[in-house]
């Protein structure tokens, strides 16, 4: 329907593990995400007062994002943001705030991660399981900080591996 000004492209991969991917693309972004485990599904559902969620799970794990706030809180090794994911991506998840700049997080373990946002505050943090590996950003102050495994970078950046797009290549999915 092009009167909500949304497209969705929902992608088989097939490699060692099944992975589960899925574009969802509004007038502005697009937001890709990535589920790397055997049975992941995609879907997507409306949202009240218009807009859609795409959210990709196999029960325990998940990542999520939608029309409205771009990524959401995610569970395991799986990846969320702007920027389109390798094959076999890391846990990553992005924080994309008002003024557009863009955070990608990870506690650096890939079957642990887990990531928790706070909308309000535009703040959100990724850690493992025992919280020994870490990173947390928020819209204010970027980065804030990192420890164990954890990552935090900046996108757009030479820094940040996940915004930089390989010469020549399209974004024609």
């Amino acid at each position: 329907m092009r009167r909500f000004l949304v497209l969705l492209t929902v992608l088989a991969v097939i490699s060692p593990a099944l992975a589960a991917n899925f574009t969802l693309r509004t007038k502005t972004e697009k937001y890709h995400l990535v589920l790397d485990t055997d049975g992941a599904m995609c879907g997507m559902n409306q949202l009240e007062g218009g807009g859609w969620e795409a959210h990709c799970s196999d029960g325990p794990n998940e990542v999520r994002a939608n029309t409205r706030l771009g990524c959401l809180a995610s569970t395991g090794p799986g990846y969320c943001g702007t920027a389109k994911p390798a094959l076999h991506p890391p846990s990553f998840n992005m924080l994309l705030c008002p003024s557009g700049k863009k955070y990608y997080l990870s506690s650096g373990i890939d079957a642990e991660n887990s990531c928790k946002i706070d909308l309000e505050s535009g703040w959100k943090r990724c850690e493992s399981d025992d919280l020994q590996n870490y990173a947390e950003a928020d819209c204010e102050h970027g980065c804030r900080e990192a420890g164990g495994a954890g990552v935090c970078c900046i996108g757009d950046t030479d820094r940040c591996p996940f915004e930089k797009e390989e010469e020549g290549e399209t974004d024609d999915d």
